[in-house]
């Protein structure tokens, strides 16, 4: 029974053996064109959900060169047109300044002329009563102005408080007729009374002093004495100077 057995398994392998080697290969199909699949419709409802891809950013626009230059010109003229307001501003500003500077020195002159005005009147009667005692101009910037209308230099009597000195020259010289009436003909006359700021000016540190001011030059400063003819002689050599 065994040897029955082992004929048929030997059979069997000897046929797989045989028919393996004679089996017809599989034809090649590669020229042949591939297998139509169809489409297959999907539920997109079972497709997971993609993220959207990020858009490209967008790049701004660049102006074109004809742009470019109408852009640069617009802010010439407005940098124009803004420093030509700041001038006008200050233009204005200046204007409106000097205006009222002008309207200030208007006041002052109209002052300074009535101040003037009765001065002279002053003067003029004083020159009527000759033999009197002289009127003194007790401004100085009157003194000036008396001086140009009327062609006259000015005599500046300095005085101070203290001084004994200039009291004898008050009382010996300025009291006499005869001498105050060459004053009062011949000069604008001003009394100084402690006015150090012109001391100051003229460099005058003694007292009594007498300055003769004429308006093409520097003032001629002299020590009066207390005598009316040396006080007269000392003028007339001033003039000379």
């Amino acid at each position: 029974m065994r040897d029955y057995i082992d004929i048929g398994l030997g059979a069997a392998i000897l046929y797989v053996v045989l028919g393996a080697a004679v089996a017809p290969k599989p034809e090649d199909k590669s020229d042949e064109p591939p297998a139509v699949v169809e489409d297959v419709a999907i539920d997109q409802s079972l497709l997971l959900p993609q993220e959207a891809a990020p858009k490209p950013p967008v790049l701004p626009e660049q102006p074109s060169k004809e742009a470019q230059q109408q852009a640069e010109e617009a802010a010439k003229a407005k940098k124009v047109a803004e420093e030509a307001k700041k001038a006008a501003e200050e233009a204005d500003s200046k204007v409106k300044e000097t205006t009222q500077k002008l309207n200030e020195t208007e006041g002052s002159l109209t002052e300074t002329k009535q101040a003037l005005s009765k001065a002279i009147d002053q003067l003029r009667q004083t020159d009527e009563r000759l033999g009197g005692p002289i009127d003194w101009v007790y401004d100085y910037t009157t003194a000036l102005g008396i001086s140009r209308i009327l062609d006259r230099p000015v005599l500046v009597a300095m005085n101070r408080t203290g001084c004994s000195d200039c009291e004898r020259v008050k009382v010996q010289c300025y009291a006499d007729a005869d001498f105050m009436n060459k004053i009062r003909r011949e000069y604008v006359p001003y009394w100084s009374f402690n006015d150090f700021g012109l001391a100051a000016k003229w460099k005058i540190t003694v007292w009594p002093k007498t300055a003769i001011i004429y308006p093409d030059r520097e003032p001629i400063i002299i020590t009066p004495p207390a005598d009316p003819e040396a006080y007269r002689i000392l003028l007339d050599k001033a003039k000379g100077q």
